[in-house]
């Protein structure tokens, strides 16, 4: 709300995002959409386009540095492939490039087909950006002693301080409460946890229970019982705060499988702070 400087937000994704809540972002489509399949496991197929849609990308890019006066970028790298095309432009303009890594490359890359070129490119955004910010003091030394060791900021969104009491929970109530992504890895979580909240609530008629999941939306096959689920949109600060008002227990969706070891490895102050 107050940068100290001014900032354009662009958006490469296949699909439009919804509108920020404040400031400017343009959606510069860099690939066609192919609409529900990208969703699916043939989405791995759209995965090959990625090379050719950096190189739009890039395009595209120099137009809105030369329109807009950028004098820096910024890129976060999930992705990646559009990472590789920020940091691209932004040496062939000579601009200074800042990045931001909030999730393990390696797990955001797994399995993709350009996964080992991909890679090694974004080790040189690493290496040669001006600065570097990640999510977790454990992301930041893994990528040092992966890749190179380099000065990062970590930057979360944690707070700063703890109430010393917990609130007073009200009788026969059990609220359980998640507000965020809800990636399709965390579904065997949640069905398991709705079991579980269902046989507690057979064990205990008088307990009125329920799951509210602040996510936007959810797969048809990730709710078993929708009498005890509620699916909230995407909400501010402010609302999320007042959610928690009538909020007995968060949950914390993650999975345990080996393939997603990375992601809890290194990402999951993200999943624990706020």
């Amino acid at each position: 709300d107050n940068a100290p400087a001014k900032w354009l937000s662009v958006v490469a994704s296949p699909n439009a995002a919804p509108p920020p809540p404040f400031g400017e972002e343009l959606h510069v489509r860099s690939r066609p959409s192919f609409g529900r399949l990208e969703r699916t496991r043939f989405s791995h197929w759209f995965q090959n386009l990625d090379g050719w849609a950096g190189s739009r990308l890039e395009s595209k890019l120099n137009q809105i540095i030369k329109q807009r006066g950028v004098t820096a970028i910024h890129a976060i790298a999930h992705g990646c492939w559009d990472t590789l095309s920020a940091f691209r432009v932004a040496r062939l303009n000579r601009l200074p490039f800042f990045l931001s890594v909030h999730d393990d490359p390696a797990y955001a890359l797994k399995g993709h087909p350009l996964q080992k070129k991909m890679l090694s490119a974004v080790e040189d955004c690493w290496t040669e950006a001006r600065a570097r910010f990640v999510i977790s003091e454990e992301l930041g030394e893994e990528l040092c002693r992966r890749w190179d060791r380099k000065n990062y900021i970590l930057v979360t969104d944690g707070l700063t301080d703890i109430a010393k009491h917990p609130r007073p929970q009200p009788p026969n109530q059990l609220s359980v409460y998640f507000m965020g992504l809800m990636h399709n890895s965390y579904e065997p979580n949640l069905l398991a946890l709705q079991r579980a909240m269902r046989l507690v609530s057979e064990r205990q008629p008088k307990l009125k229970t329920s799951l509210v999941l602040r996510c936007g939306s959810i797969r048809n096959g990730a709710v078993i019982h929708p009498e005890m689920l509620r699916v909230l949109p995407f909400g501010s600060e402010s609302e999320v705060q007042s959610d928690l008002e009538n909020v007995d227990v968060l949950y914390q969706p993650l999975p345990f499988d080996a393939a997603h070891a990375l992601l809890n490895a290194y990402s999951l102050s993200t999943k624990m702070i706020t």
